[in-house]
Parts: structure tokens; C-alpha cells; sequence
């Protein structure tokens, strides 16, 4: 089984071609729509209910070959590796690498004074992680990076509107040499999930652990 993890406000019906291609190498795709997310019901969800999620599916079918997961599905795969998941390899795309960089990106994109960034997240952290003592180094991939660290590769767009390429680079700098970085052109944030070249490098890291183009970690970052 390799897993599939969506981003937010997005479904797991993006990983069409991923799952066709996965199929043709022999492997069983797993994906699901986040509470609030596609055909599932509610209207909201937050990152552990994301990592719970992952949890339930990896206690019925895991562990997994691999796990591919997508913006802020990123961020809830690393706590959920963090917390029990077993994947033999990860791919990581357009990838979100702290749960700070959200909140930030959002009061950047709004015009928010630095007392309501504030204020906002104390009210993240009463509100929606209340057991939580420091969620926003909890739910940092930099800061808690999964050991025995499994192969990753990094995918990202340098024309990403939403989360900048130098992301990628940060998680390549505190990964090592176990990760890749793959870089592509012109499709975004989203249209990344359906690009011949990201589909291609899936098939062949999940089935090979190798990716035609690929960078090692440190020469990324670098």
C-alpha cells in the first residue's frame, strides 16, 4: 500500500494520475478526503485530526511502502511518522515545513499588525491544540524529523504561489543526505500534483528509491 495525503482545501481525487501510475508499477493507492475536505462531512478539521486520520489507515493497511503527501499533508505526515507510522520512503511535495509558516503566510497575505499575529496564535494554541504545550515546534518537520529517517524526496515548483521553493531547501538542510529534491517549472502549487515529470518521479522513487534529476539533500540546500 503507498499512501496519499492531500493538501488543504484540496481532495484526494488530485492523486488521479499519481494513483494511475502506482497502479501500473503493481501498488495499492490509499487515499482519503480530510474531515471538511471532498466527500467527507463537517466543515473544518485541524492538523491532529490530519494525523489521526493516517494513524487509523496505518493500523488497517500499514505499514506502507511509501507515503506522498501534498502541502499541508506534509506537515500532519511528519507528525504522524513522528507518532507510530511506518513508511519505507516519503515523498514530500510543495511541502509546508512548519506550522508557524501557515499562520505567518496568512497575516503576511492579510495586512495583520504583529499584535494580532499574536493573538491569533494564542488563540490557535487555546482553541484548537489545547493539550498541545508547544505545538508549533510539535508540528514542525525541521524540528522533529522522524528517526530511523526513511528515504525523501522533495518536490517542489519554483513558480509555487503559496509556499516558496526555499522551504523545500530548509526541510533538504535538516534531512541530509537521506532526501532528494526534485525541482519543476511553470505548474504552481496545485497543478504540480498532475505534471508528467511529478508523476514520473513517484513511480520511480517509490519503486526504486531513485529519481532521474534528483539532488541530494546538502547540495540542494546548499
Amino acid at each position: 500500500p503507498v499512501l496519499l495525503v492531500h493538501g488543504w482545501e484540496s481532495r484526494a481525487s488530485r492523486y488521479a494520475k499519481v494513483v494511475t501510475r502506482l497502479l501500473e508499477l503493481g501498488y495499492s493507492p490509499l487515499a482519503f478526503d480530510a474531515p471538511g475536505h471532498g466527500e467527507s462531512d463537517g466543515d473544518s478539521t485541524t492538523l491532529t485530526e490530519y494525523r489521526d486520520a493516517i494513524g487509523q489507515l496505518h493500523e488497517a493497511h500499514g505499514p506502507f511502502e511509501a507515503v506522498v503527501a501534498h502541502s499541508f499533508g506534509v506537515t500532519a505526515s511528519f507528525l504522524a511518522l513522528r507518532d507510530g507510522v511506518r513508511a519505507r520512503r516519503v515523498v514530500a511535495i510543495s511541502s509546508v515545513p512548519d506550522f508557524g509558516y501557515v499562520v505567518d503566510a496568512f497575516c503576511a497575505h492579510t495586512g495583520l499588525t504583529p499584535r494580532l499575529r499574536d493573538e491569533l496564535r494564542h488563540r490557535i494554541e487555546r482553541d484548537l491544540y489545547p493539550g498541545e504545550a508547544d505545538p508549533w515546534a510539535r508540528f514542525s518537520v525541521l524540528t522533529g524529523v522522524a528517526d530511523p529517517r526513511p528515504p525523501l524526496l522533495l518536490v517542489h515548483d519554483e513558480d509555487d504561489e503559496a509556499v516558496g521553493p526555499e522551504q523545500a531547501r530548509r526541510i533538504a538542510a535538516a534531512y541530509g543526505e537521506r532526501a532528494r529534491t526534485l525541482t519543476t517549472r511553470r505548474f504552481g502549487h496545485r497543478r504540480i500534483l498532475g505534471s508528467p515529470q511529478l508523476v514520473a518521479a513517484v513511480g520511480d522513487f517509490v519503486s526504486t528509491g531513485a529519481v532521474s534529476g534528483g539532488l541530494p539533500g546538502a547540495e540542494a540546500a546548499r
